[in-house]
């Protein structure tokens, strides 16, 4: 018989989309009174990925990631979700959100995103929030799922990922 053990802290993340920069900076600020101070921040790109969120926040759309000093539990990683989508409200009106916030976590092994979708490949949580294991670490770097989204996958953030496991 297996004997649980606390589980290890992890790096906290949020994906940022929208197609609003003066926005970033608000939002940034919002998450840092809640998550505490940002240890790294990518450089934007192109979110060409998908039209999904195109109607709702308008085109071009811009992607970003920051990286949280503070680590955080998965014991309560899904109220970080939570208040990421309290987060968006506040930068939403009669047409939509303006922003997009995809919260998720980076342990020495994987990287795992909460969403409030379920789907096959999707573990429920709590609250309404589910985990869905995006990438998976090892031969030295991260491998992909085959549901892994497509800027999960550029080299200038899994340059960040592997940085951030380093530093964890």
């Amino acid at each position: 018989m297996g004997i649980p053990i606390a589980f290890s802290q992890a790096v906290f993340f949020i994906g940022f989309l929208t197609s609003q920069p003066e926005l970033i900076t608000r939002a940034h600020s919002d998450l840092v009174n809640i998550f505490g101070p940002i240890s790294e921040t990518t450089l934007p790109i192109a979110f060409d990925h998908s039209s999904y969120y195109q109607e709702e926040m308008g085109a071009p759309l811009y992607k970003h990631w920051v990286f949280f000093s503070n680590l955080q539990s998965p014991n309560t990683i899904s109220s970080t979700k939570l208040e990421t989508n309290r987060i968006e409200c506040l930068y939403s009106n009669e047409s939509g959100r303006k922003i997009n916030l995809d919260p998720g976590f980076l342990t020495p092994h994987n990287v795992v995103l909460l969403s409030t979708k379920n789907y096959a490949h999707r573990i429920p949580l709590q609250n309404g929030i589910y985990a869905e294991l995006e990438l998976i670490y090892t031969q030295g770097h991260y491998q992909k799922l085959p549901w892994t989204y497509p800027d999960y996958l550029l080299s200038t953030l899994q340059n960040s990922f592997q940085k951030n496991r380093l530093n964890h």
